[in-house]
C-alpha cells in the first residue's frame, strides 16, 4: 500500500514589496500620531499636576 501523500503546509502569500513598504509608511503614520498625542496628553497632564501644586504651595504659604 502506497503512503499517502502528506499535503505541504501552503505559505501564506507573502505581499508585493510595494504593498510592504505602503503598509509601513501608514503604520509609521499611525504610530507617529499616537506617539505626538500621548506626548500631547502626558504634557497637559503634567501642566494641569504642575498648575496644582503651584497653587497649593501658595496657599500653604498664605496659611
Amino acid at each position: 500500500p502506497t503512503p499517502e501523500p502528506t499535503p505541504e503546509p501552503t505559505p501564506e502569500p507573502t505581499p508585493e514589496p510595494e504593498e510592504i513598504e505602503e503598509i509601513a509608511a501608514t503604520g509609521n503614520d499611525t504610530s507617529n500620531f499616537f506617539v505626538t498625542s500621548a506626548i500631547l496628553v502626558l504634557f497637559g497632564a503634567f501642566l494641569c499636576m504642575g498648575s496644582l501644586v503651584i497653587k497649593k504651595s501658595r496657599m500653604r504659604q498664605i496659611n
